[in-house]
């Protein structure tokens, strides 16, 4: 069954009209149809089944019948997802897999790296809507304007896991050293030593992944600095940012949604 996101409150008896984008993507999937069976939410009041009518050449409306489904939370919707703005495609795939995966919040940031400066915010809450719709998830994470590293982190003062991959490996900075030369401090750790540590109680957490290209010397060097960061090794492979972000999510996911199973008995 088609479902689409809406901002109208439901309940039963309620008429919602669709909007252009709505009408378009049903004429390209199934056509218009008086009677037709959707499936409308809304992130506040649950999932709701409805039938196509009055429609006409250009508008149409869903009334409602009944609530199929309670609004619940998402997985990790106390995860916050930081990243840098990628290129077109990827940055499509990253938000559409964030959602899938139940990230909470996404939040925008500009890296020296940072390759999609001109980051569509617009653009961004209809692939969230579009990805939740698929995905039968019931709420759309929040979305921030794109911001600088240091106010990103100072606005949300969380744990924060931080993949650095390419920490030990930077080129390209007159400061660049070999991985001898890097304190060890400076080192990752694997991310499943810092996870056991994490306790199944959903207080709000972070991820930050950097650009294409990782982060520049200056950048992890202030990463560092921070109480509430720790940085960790996704493995020996280079990932994408994107990839790593994905990567990075579903470790969260798997080991909490594990924890909160053992926890409960």
């Amino acid at each position: 069954m088609i479902r689409l996101f809406v901002q109208d409150a439901l309940y039963a008896g309620a008429s919602v009209a669709l909007s252009p984008a709505h009408l378009q993507h049903l004429r390209a999937v199934m056509g218009l149809t008086a009677g037709t069976a959707l499936t409308l939410f809304n992130g506040k009041d649950g999932a709701w089944q409805g039938s196509l009518q009055s429609v006409t050449k250009k508008s149409a409306a869903v009334v409602l019948d009944q609530c199929i489904s309670p609004q619940i939370k998402a997985t990790l919707d106390h995860v916050t997802l930081f990243f840098s703005p990628l290129k077109t495609h990827r940055q499509a795939m990253l938000i559409e897999k964030a959602v899938e995966l139940g990230v909470g919040h996404l939040q925008p940031i500009i890296m020296a790296r940072t390759q999609g400066r001109h980051f569509r915010l617009e653009k961004a809450v209809i692939q969230c809507a579009e990805a939740a719709a698929q995905c039968e998830r019931l709420s759309l994470p929040t979305l921030g304007e794109p911001c600088s590293l240091e106010k990103a982190l100072n606005t949300y003062p969380m744990p924060v896991i931080c993949g650095a991959e390419r920490l030990e490996n930077q080129v390209g900075h007159p400061q660049a050293k070999g991985i001898s030369d890097y304190p060890r401090s400076m080192h990752s750790k694997p991310l499943y030593s810092k996870l056991q540590y994490f306790e199944p109680n959903f207080e709000p957490m972070g991820l930050l992944v950097g650009p294409e290209g990782g982060f520049t010397i200056p950048e992890m060097t202030w990463i560092q600095s921070q109480d509430q960061v720790t940085c960790v090794s996704f493995g020996r492979e280079i990932l994408r940012a994107e990839t790593a972000a994905i990567f990075g999510l579903s470790w969260i996911k798997s080991h909490l949604v594990g924890l909160s199973f053992d926890h409960t008995g």
